[in-house]
């Protein structure tokens, strides 16, 4: 998915820009992630007036190295299920919701447990086995 630049209205069901829409999209999901999206600047075209609720029961959202994400989706902050928050790797969005002073942090100070970490804090990655042996010889 590293060519993804943005995520239309598509990927919430519906057809055409113009279409409105009520209901319920994802009425189960429960966890949502998003990894190694390197271009994607996020969901064109929310609607906020329709009357549409949007993943309702969704508990985790964990969003990895999509460095160019510009903003998390409004539906995102009406939803009160949300008890945990991930974002790793995401410059903008780091600075965009840094606790407390984060232009954005308003609008998800109310989750629970919020963790933004940036790439140097990241865990380093696990050396492989085969790594290790051959440094060793």
């Amino acid at each position: 998915m590293e060519k993804v630049e943005k995520v239309g209205v598509e990927f919430l069901g519906i057809e055409e820009e113009t279409e409105t829409l009520s209901g319920i999209l994802f009425p189960r999901l429960e966890r949502l992630s998003f990894e190694s999206m390197y271009n994607w600047e996020g969901i064109t075209k929310e609607d906020s007036s329709s009357d549409i609720t949007i993943m309702p029961l969704l508990y985790i959202l964990e969003i990895y190295e999509c460095p160019e994400l510009i903003a998390l989706p409004n539906f995102l902050y009406k939803i009160t299920t949300l008890r945990t928050l991930t974002i790793e790797r995401c410059p903008i969005l780091e600075q965009d919701y840094e606790k407390g002073v984060g232009k954005e942090w308003h609008n998800i100070s109310h989750i629970p447990n919020i963790t933004i970490r940036p790439e140097s804090e990241s865990e380093p990655e696990p050396e492989t086995e085969s790594k290790s042996k051959s440094e060793s010889e």
